[in-house]
């Protein structure tokens, strides 16, 4: 109780004396220093106190060390003295001192105190995330592309190679294509450190399809080219109502019903003579004022009277007959040499032929191959499909930029040809899985066996997505698999098990 009427009386001296010590006799002082432990470590809440009982009035001065153990105290004393200075550590122990002084200057005064109180160590850093180069991307305006990695870390360095020799170290870039076709897009991402174990490196590779972008609208309707897209409304009658989407007066239309009936109306309708399936035609053309102006195109669907299935509407740069069976697709996957890539038709039927060009000289059959480049650099790819039972050809060719960039990772395997003796195999298996496609659970069906099996799921660009042990018993064993999460695409599932390797395929919508 002594001692805090002591502080507050000195308190009220302070400011007391700064008003009655005439400013040619005052002394303007500053004590600093520190205040450690025997240990040499800076201790925090240290009293200091000092005093001079000369000056008239009392000159008094008080304040506590902080972070680290430092303190500062600034007093207003005479031209001339000497000041007391008494320091208090946490356990009520008392160290005394004195600074003599003789004009307005600074001192420096430390204490080496008993009292352990300490600085606190600070907290230990958050553990490091390994590295994750996954990576997605969507089309942008034109022929930009923007990619997003997956998991964005401050601690990452991010470096794009956009697969036409364009490289970025923005974290999530978005890039221009000079024009469309595939482009071989890899991501590294790694961390640079100075302690053991916590640098990291990832890299993740994929194929993106860069298709070429609309053409823009002009104010000039003349300027617009043809558009022979058209739909079809059928009842539960013979007759059709058919619809163009393009709705210009100045235009000209031909219809072609399929059944040999014909329409220039642009909007027209038609009553069939029976029920039956029907390849509808239509012809748009438009004669221009000026060079540059005129138009033609043709489009056609199928569709089935009565009833009504929405057909799918394929447009081409010129009139053609009506088209054969033969479709022309297929997908391209990274695979895991370097510049290789597997090439897969879609669909696969037994009687279709498949010839591949590969725009470097080579060729190849077949409805899945695996061709590897000599050197990066554009190719284009065709696929013609040649139906034996139905006299059609189909061609289709697309510029293919190969890189010399390729994922760790790897890209998907072959499925296996299945043979007569494989079928038996794997129907005395029982290896089954339901729904496909699938959109939230896959079940699978394992049949009685020895040892253990592997199962695996892959998408496209040979990611594995799915990893599953099991042990092979006496009875039939049924799993779920939930994919509601997993994007939607096609994915290859294989199941190793006494030593043998079984391939299926399923579709996540």
């Amino acid at each position: 109780m002594k001692f805090r009427l002591f502080l507050l009386l000195g308190l009220l001296s302070v400011g007391w004396a700064g008003a009655q010590v005439p400013p040619s006799v005052r002394s303007q002082l500053r004590l600093t220093g520190r205040i450690v432990d025997t240990a040499g470590l800076g201790v925090v809440g240290a009293q200091v106190m000092v005093w001079d009982t000369a000056a008239q009035p009392f000159v008094f001065g008080f304040t506590s060390s902080t972070n680290q153990g430092f303190y500062s105290l600034n007093v207003l004393g005479r031209a001339s003295g000497t000041l007391r200075m008494r320091i208090t550590d946490c356990s009520g122990q008392v160290y005394l001192d004195s600074v003599v002084y003789n004009s307005s200057s600074a001192f420096t005064r430390n204490f080496t105190v008993q009292c352990r109180i300490r600085v606190p160590n600070p907290p230990p850093p958050p553990p490091l995330r390994p590295c994750n180069a996954a990576f997605s991307f969507r089309p942008d305006t034109g022929l930009a592309v923007r990619f997003a990695p997956a998991v964005v870390d401050t601690l990452w360095a991010y470096r794009w190679s956009f697969g036409d020799g364009n490289l970025s170290t923005q974290v999530a870039p978005s890039h221009t294509y000079a024009s469309g076709g595939m482009y071989t897009v890899r991501l590294i991402v790694s961390r640079l450190a100075t302690t053991a174990g916590a640098a990291c490196s990832d890299t993740e590779t994929r194929v993106v399809n860069v298709p070429m972008p609309p053409r823009p609208p002009v104010s000039n309707p003349w300027s617009v080219p043809c558009n022979p897209r058209f739909g079809a409304r059928v009842d539960s009658t013979l007759t059709v109502q058919f619809r163009s989407v393009m709705q210009d007066t100045t235009a000209q239309y031909s219809w072609n019903f399929g059944n040999g009936a014909t329409s220039s109306v642009r909007n027209p309708s038609h009553t069939y003579s029976a029920a039956g399936s029907y390849v509808v035609v239509l012809a748009v053309s438009r004669l221009g004022t000026t060079p540059g102006t005129s138009c033609s195109d043709t489009a056609w669907l199928r569709i089935s009277v009565p009833g009504y299935r929405r057909p799918r509407i394929i447009t081409n740069p010129r009139p053609v007959p009506p088209p054969s069976p033969c479709q022309a697709r297929y997908l391209v996957a990274a695979d895991t040499q370097p510049l290789g890539y597997l090439f897969s038709a879609r669909p696969a039927m037994a009687r279709m032929t498949y010839a591949w060009n590969f725009g470097d000289g080579t060729t190849a059959t077949g409805p899945m191959v695996r061709h590897t480049y000599a050197s990066a650099a554009s190719y284009t790819v065709c696929l013609t499909v040649t139906d034996t039972t139905g006299a059609c050809t189909s061609t289709r060719c697309d510029t293919l930029v190969a890189s010399s960039l390729r994922s760790t990772g790897g890209g998907i395997g072959s499925p296996r040809q299945a043979s007569a003796a494989t079928a038996s195999t794997a129907s005395q298996q029982n290896f089954e899985l339901y729904p496909n496609p699938a959109r939230e659970t896959l079940n699978l069906v394992l049949g009685a066996g020895q040892g253990s099996a592997l199962l695996r799921i892959m998408d496209l660009t040979g990611r594995v997505v799915l990893t599953m042990p099991f042990k092979l018993g006496s009875v039939t064993q049924r799993e779920s698999i939930s994919v509601q999460d997993w994007p939607m695409g096609t994915y290859v599932l294989t199941l190793d098990r006494e030593g043998k390797r079984e391939y299926r395929r399923f579709v996540k919508q």
